[in-house]
């Protein structure tokens, strides 16, 4: 029984596993998470006590895979594991969802209605005002949306570059200054394909676009405001190609990217 499930999604999922050893836990795994992002419904209650198990344990698993690559300076890798814990919370696939079906409400009507005005990311309809926003999906009569919107934070983001001259070394330090400018009733995020309550956190990570290296990685939370800063590496780099990267641990499509050259 528990077979022929899984090569229900088999047949639906968009990558494939070996379908030789489909009672290997592993590739169970691999078939509930490609479901949960691909946002299919489970067939008994007993997938969907497995699919939360899984998710549960993919938190920790993939934070350490995070670990591992920052502290190998592998820029990339990181970030396209950060994008995975993204996809784990949201139940989406990155670069092939729109972050717009973050919002529950979401429809292809309510999509469409908005691509046609250009938007095509709640990172676009977050920089528009709370009235204008409101007139917007009014329109569009999503004004549910509306309500689902003012979950989601915006965030600025400051920086500048120090000298610290006490230090023989002569340290170079990026200042960094977050502050919210759409406060929320609370720091919990909004992540209703999750199976637990979670709080929002961050990453800022500094790294070179160009050769693929990652100088420094600080995790972060705040509620409303945050000062903090990071070391630039004592070896010569090219700060023209260095670029800090403000990166949220449950939304997807909220990243940004800062030159600090």
């Amino acid at each position: 029984m528990r077979k022929s499930l899984m090569e229900h999604y088999l047949k639906r999922v968009p990558h494939l596993v070996d379908e030789d050893h489909l009672d290997d836990p592993h590739v169970k795994a691999n078939l509930l998470l490609q479901a949960h992002f691909s946002r299919m419904d489970m067939p008994i209650s007993d997938y969907v006590t497995d699919l939360k198990s899984v998710l549960d344990q993919s938190l920790r698993i993939i934070q350490a895979m995070i670990d591992i690559s920052a502290n190998s300076g592998w820029l990339s890798s990181t970030m396209n594991c950060m994008h995975l814990l993204q996809m784990v919370m949201q139940g989406l696939w990155y670069g092939k969802d729109s972050s717009l079906w973050m919002l529950p409400s979401m429809s292809d009507n309510i999509l469409s209605h908005l691509n046609q005005l250009d938007i095509f990311s709640i990172k676009q309809l977050l920089e528009f005002s709370n009235s204008k926003l409101y007139m917007l999906l009014e329109k569009a009569s999503a004004l549910e949306v509306y309500e689902e919107l003012l979950n989601f934070p915006r965030v600025k983001v400051k920086v500048n570059l120090s000298k610290d001259d006490a230090k023989d070394s002569a340290s170079t330090f990026l200042n960094i200054r977050l502050a919210k400018t759409k406060k929320t009733s609370s720091s919990r995020a909004f992540v209703p394909r999750y199976p637990k309550m979670k709080d929002e956190a961050w990453w800022l990570v500094l790294g070179n676009v160009s050769t693929s290296e990652l100088y420094a990685l600080k995790r972060i939370s705040f509620s409303d405001r945050l000062v903090t800063k990071m070391e630039l590496p004592s070896m010569h780099i090219n700060l023209q190609e260095t670029k800090l990267f403000f990166i949220s641990d449950c939304y997807l499509g909220l990243e940004q990217e800062i030159a600090i050259g």
